[in-house]
């Protein structure tokens, strides 16, 4: 794990998973992780709805966030499979049962997006993005990684501002015959996007991926606990969801952006602090065995 400052008072968390499921060891009898959350303090979860002085755990306070995928897609990936892929992973969460209910949160497709930077822009327009890295991998030493997801977060409420998912394409291989289950690891990587931190196998959220597991990325009895308690059941009306970022919603990146290319929402949400927090969840899970085949899961209906 390494961190560095890169200014005005911005921490950069960066965290390499193991290669190999084996090198997990696993808990014994009786004393299972059950959910954890990210929280406010680098690499320190809080389980089993623990409460960790001055660690708060990360949560979007608004009820309705938006995501977008970046227009290019991959070679490897068509933009409507991906499309389809990001919203069943996304669905699976708003589909856990709470006690009766869902939970309360609202998710909406804001379409695609010309930025394929993982960035956040305090003075310019976001969006949650995710996207694929056909030709290099950019992080050095994670080449182990099938996935990434960077969170950026106010650091005194735990309040999530921004996050970006990335696929590595140019490691592995999502489409052919032997592949990896898209849908499965962007369920494993929305679950980042929301908070969520690692759990215990066989949880979506266990921090390494076994290709020649069976079945859909449905979720655990511990995966539903954690969604729930982040986000507890709540009245929601489709109506009035906002799903427009901080600072407004725009397709280009910060850099790119003029005066009035951002859509700004109605209202401001935040602590009003300014100053956010990036961590990269390794999120990336690991490699754990030989690929096997496995069948894309198509969108759900």
């Amino acid at each position: 794990m390494t961190m560095r400052r890169p200014g005005r008072g911005r921490w950069t968390w960066c965290a390499a998973l193991a290669a190999a499921l084996a090198s997990i060891p696993a808990l014994p009898a009786g004393e299972a992780a059950a959910f954890c959350r990210t929280t406010t303090c680098k690499g320190q979860d809080a389980c089993n709805g623990e409460e960790i002085a001055g660690c708060t755990p990360l949560a979007w306070k608004r009820t309705c966030i938006g995501f977008a995928l970046q227009e290019d897609a991959s070679e490897k990936v068509p933009l409507e499979d991906a499309r389809a892929s990001l919203s069943d992973a996304f669905y699976i969460w708003q589909s856990a049962d709470c006690g009766g209910a869902p939970p309360g949160l609202a998710i909406q497709d804001m379409g695609t997006v010309t930025c394929g930077e993982v960035e956040y822009n305090s003075e310019a327009g976001n969006a949650n993005l995710m996207v694929f890295r056909d030709g290099v991998w950019p992080h050095e030493g994670g080449q182990h990684n099938i996935a990434l997801t960077t969170v950026s977060y106010d650091p005194n409420t735990g309040e999530l501002y921004n996050a970006d998912i990335e696929v590595n394409t140019a490691g592995y291989d999502f489409s052919g015959e032997f592949s990896y289950d898209l849908t499965w690891v962007l369920t494993h990587e929305t679950g980042h996007f929301l908070g969520l931190g690692h759990s215990e196998p066989p949880a979506i959220m266990q921090p390494s991926y076994d290709p020649s597991q069976v079945g859909g990325p449905d979720l655990s009895p511990d995966d539903v606990a954690g969604i729930c308690a982040a986000y507890p059941p709540a009245d929601l009306d489709p109506g009035r969801c906002n799903p427009i970022p901080r600072h407004g919603f725009a397709p280009l990146c910060g850099d790119a952006q003029t005066p009035g290319c951002s859509v700004a929402p109605g209202e401001q949400r935040g602590s009003g602090s300014g100053q956010a927090v990036r961590a990269v969840i390794a999120g990336a899970l690991a490699v754990v065995a030989a690929v096997v085949a496995r069948a894309v899961r198509r969108a759900r209906t």
